[in-house]
């Protein structure tokens, strides 16, 4: 992201986001990883953040790890892995009846944690068109990408 910032002499305002938070289905936000035929989003954790693998029931976290291990294996390629997508089949049992409609589960295994986030959690956008109509002013939105240690990544406020 930095490098087409400063092919394009800042005239792109590229940015992955984070922060973006789950809530309830009814609310049109996204959909729990537990639903049927729907594909959900998983971020490596920090080796220093401790894992709450006990949140849900066994069958969940079986189910997840089984299944984010399979889209690692998928991308064996790629070592340097932060987030993962698996998709959730449409048959069998996925969830216990507890963990139906939740949410932000961390599922641990290789010394690893992964924390189900937000679909769209460290997706990439150009905010270009948008950053001269933020109703606070374009500094509230570049101040991401420019200073001396720009970090390209617009952390979702909670007031939003």
């Amino acid at each position: 992201m930095e490098t087409i910032y400063d092919i394009s002499r800042g005239a792109f305002t590229i940015y992955s986001v984070v922060g973006l938070r789950q809530g309830d289905e009814n609310d049109f936000g996204p959909k729990s990883p537990c639903t049927y035929s729907t594909t959900s989003r998983w971020k490596l954790l920090d080796s220093s953040t401790p894992c709450d693998n006990t949140a849900q029931g066994q069958t969940t976290t079986r189910t997840f790890r089984n299944l984010i291990r399979g889209a690692l294996n998928n991308d064996s390629d790629d070592d340097d892995i932060s987030v993962v997508d698996v998709f959730t089949p449409a048959v069998g049992t996925i969830c216990g009846a507890a963990d139906i409609g939740k949410y932000n589960f961390q599922i641990q295994f290789g010394g690893n944690c992964y924390q189900n986030v937000h679909p769209s959690e460290e997706q990439v956008y150009d905010f270009s068109q948008w950053v001269n109509l933020h109703p606070n002013g374009p500094a509230n939105i570049r101040q991401f990408s420019q200073g001396e240690e720009p970090t390209f990544q617009l952390e979702f406020p909670a007031s939003h």
